[in-house]
């Protein structure tokens, strides 16, 4: 069996950020951005529109987002009245890539 690859959740990571999750999910999810994870497009949106934190709060999710792999939709129809087909996929940007690992007991809020 593979390594398992996972999506994470808007809530999960802002209670993950905020140490707001029993030790052993807390320990799971780092072992969990230790490696490759995935972030949806929408997760990106939530997490940097996240009302009332600090500086630091909006800088440790940003931190959090550009070490994941930010995934989005592509439509795939080539007219609009074609059935839809959706797929995965994600952006090659520079600010969307893992840049270099992220430490995530030391960027907890």
């Amino acid at each position: 069996m593979g390594r398992q690859e996972y999506l994470i959740d808007t809530n999960v990571a802002i209670d993950y950020m905020g140490a707001h999750l029993p030790e052993s999910a807390l320990s799971f999810i780092d072992n969990i951005i230790d490696g490759q994870f995935y972030l949806s497009v929408i997760n990106k949106i939530e997490l940097l529109g996240f009302p009332g934190i600090t500086h630091e709060e909006d800088q440790n999710f940003k931190e959090l987002i550009n070490a994941a792999l930010v995934l989005f939709a592509v439509y795939q129809g080539s007219a609009p009245r074609e059935p839809r087909s959706w797929g995965m996929d994600s952006l090659d940007f520079p600010h969307l890539t893992p840049r270099t690992p992220y430490g995530p007991k030391s960027a907890r809020i």
